[in-house]
Formats: structure tokens, C-alpha cells, sequence
């Protein structure tokens, strides 16, 4: 099961999903596997109405340190614009985060986002 192939020990995963497919259920399958003790874990979809008016950066932020959480699960980043950017921000301002983040294959990490290239762990999913 791919879901327990998973490392979560870097501080940035990303997994790469193939066109037309969605990784909502492998996240949540990672979280109940590998972290069942969840109460710092968030999962959300970056589709999510409230980031109309609040950025990637700001929910994190504020989610950290009003409640403590350090685990960031974030479903479809490539559907929200300088997500690369922001990030980068939160890795280099807030050490004790993690994140994993699911994006589409047909967008390069590398080339849209060079400042995460080093940082992230990317898993490539068939």
C-alpha cells in the first residue's frame, strides 16, 4: 500500500499525482496510518473558499500558533497561485512544521519552483 510507503521524517513532502486523479483519500489514509495520534494534523484542499481572502501563509501561521498545529496536509497546492513561495516562507520561518502537499504532474516543481527543489521529499504516484 502506497500510503505506508510514504516517509514523513522531511519537513516538506510533495506527491506528485498523475493527471485526472485525486489524492484526497491517499492524505487521509498517510494521516490514519502514520500519525494516529492527529490532534496537531490538519488536512484541507486548497480549493476551500477561505483562501479568497486569506493566503496560504496567514492560515498556516495562524493555525500553528494559535492552536498548535505542525503537521499540514494540502490537497491540490498547483490550484493556488505562489503556493511555491509560500511555502518556502513557512519552511524557513517556522522549523518545527511539516508539510505535505499534493500537486498535479503536469506542473514541474523544479522549473515553477526552485526554491522548493532541495527542500521537499517529492513522491512520484502512478
Amino acid at each position: 500500500m502506497l500510503a505506508t510507503k510514504i516517509c514523513l521524517k522531511d519537513r516538506l513532502t510533495g506527491l506528485v499525482e498523475p493527471h485526472n486523479t485525486s489524492n484526497s483519500t491517499l492524505l487521509l489514509k498517510i494521516i490514519k496510518n502514520k500519525l494516529p495520534d492527529n490532534r496537531n494534523v490538519i488536512y484541507f484542499s486548497i480549493n476551500h473558499v477561505r483562501f479568497n481572502k486569506t493566503t496560504l501563509y496567514e492560515f498556516i501561521e495562524e493555525l500553528y500558533l494559535a492552536y498548535g498545529i505542525n503537521t499540514f496536509f494540502i490537497d491540490d497546492i498547483h490550484q493556488y497561485k505562489n503556493w511555491g513561495r509560500e511555502i518556502k516562507n513557512v519552511y524557513d520561518g517556522f522549523p518545527e512544521i511539516k508539510i505535505v502537499f499534493s500537486y498535479k504532474s503536469d506542473e514541474s516543481l523544479d522549473k515553477q519552483h526552485r526554491d522548493l527543489s532541495w527542500r521537499a521529499r517529492i513522491f512520484y504516484l502512478n
